[in-house]
Formats: structure tokens, sequence, C-alpha cells
């Protein structure tokens, strides 16, 4: 089994394919539904001039929010008592530490019979992985460049790109906060992107070495433990 087949295996240990690949449909969609409700709330303060008086959807959609986190994280704890009973703590909770059985179990499982878990062997895989695990600081490029864009936009605005169409200062005031409101769910947009999926996918070709390192060094010290 070769080095390149060894980082393959990554795939098979990471948290989307050991959680998310066992959600059931409706799990996803109400997830997704709380998520979008609690956004609506807050566009619709937004889009309403952000008056005092309904001030109340903001609160109202962070709830909506952190309920969204809170019914999802419930579904992942269901999907590892079912899956990975295994891994549990003796409380019935699941932790990191969870996942790294998990991985361990996963990687043991698929190697056996490939490879001798030796000591020797498992010390030269740690090292040929850490030799090919260089990560890059992630700059935040799309990010940051996106709030540059947007600032811009809304300084233009305020100086002067509304004084023309306005009828009076409260229309001029009403046009820029408007455009002050779409331009921040715009950024909170980016770096949600950012975040969940840019960032993920740029820096995961090279972080999953490190993954696997951790894996096999934990394979190590529990074969080497006293």
């Amino acid at each position: 089994m070769s080095i390149e087949e060894i980082l393959k295996l990554d795939k098979k240990i990471t948290f989307r394919n050991l959680i998310y690949s066992k959600y059931e449909f409706t799990w996803g969609l109400i997830g997704l539904s709380l998520f979008l409700i609690g956004m609506s709330i807050m566009l619709y303060w937004i889009f309403n001039g952000f008056k005092i008086k309904e001030v109340w959807c903001l609160p109202i959609g962070v709830i909506f929010y952190i309920i969204s986190g809170m019914y999802l994280m419930d579904k992942n704890k269901r999907v590892i008592k079912k899956h990975y009973k295994h891994s549990l703590l003796e409380n019935g909770n699941w932790d990191y530490s969870s996942l790294v059985k998990i991985r361990m179990k996963i990687i043991k499982k698929e190697i056996k019979g490939k490879i001798d878990l030796s000591n020797d062997n498992l010390l030269f895989i740690i090292d040929s992985l850490k030799n090919n695990s260089e990560i890059n600081k992630y700059n935040y490029f799309i990010l940051t460049n996106g709030i540059v864009m947007i600032l811009s936009v809304c300084v233009g605005a305020f100086l002067g790109g509304f004084s023309n169409f306005a009828n009076g200062f409260e229309d001029y005031l009403k046009a820029f906060k408007l455009i002050a409101g779409i331009s921040l769910m715009f950024i909170s947009l980016l770096v949600y992107m950012e975040m969940a999926f840019f960032k993920e996918y740029a820096i995961s070709r090279k972080k999953h070495k490190n993954r696997l390192i951790r894996v096999f060094e934990n394979i190590y010290l529990k074969k080497n433990a006293r």
C-alpha cells in the first residue's frame, strides 16, 4: 500500500462522510428551513428600514439560527449513537475524542492485511505524511475583496450616489439604509461562504494529511500504551 493510497483514505474519515452522509433527507430540510426562517425575519427588519419598533426581528432571527444549530447537533449525536456507539463517552454524549476513535477504527479496517502496523511502519507512515503536510496560511482573499467592494459602494452612495435621486434628506437616508442593510447581508453571506466552503475547499487538500497524521499517531500511542 503506497502513501498515495493512504492519503486517499482521508475521504473516508471526513466529518461530512462520517456524519452528514448519514443524515435523513428531512433532517437537512428542517435544519435549512429553520436557518432560512431566521434569515427571512432579519431581512424583513432590514428592508423595513431598521425600524426601532420592529427591532424584535433581530433577536427572533438569531434564536432561529441557534435552534437550527441545536437541531443539527442533536442529529449528529443520533447518527453517532446509531453508527458509532463504541465511540460514545460514559455519559452517552460525544466529543472530539469520539471522532478520534471512529477514525482510528476505520483506518485500521481499511489497511488491515495491507500493512503491518509495527512501530517502525507506523513511524515511517507518520514521517512520510508530515513531509507532505505543509499548510499555507489562508488569506481570506474572497472575503477581503468582497468587503472592500461592498464598502466602496456604500461610501459612494453616501457621498453622492443617491443625492441626485432623493427628493429630500429622509428619502436619501432611507435609500442609504436600504443599501447598507443589503450590504450587511452580503457581507454576512460572504463570511458564511468563505468559512463554510471556500476556505474549507482551499485548505482541505493540504490539511487532510494532518488529520491522517493524528490518526496514525493515535494508533501508535495506543499500541505502545502501558
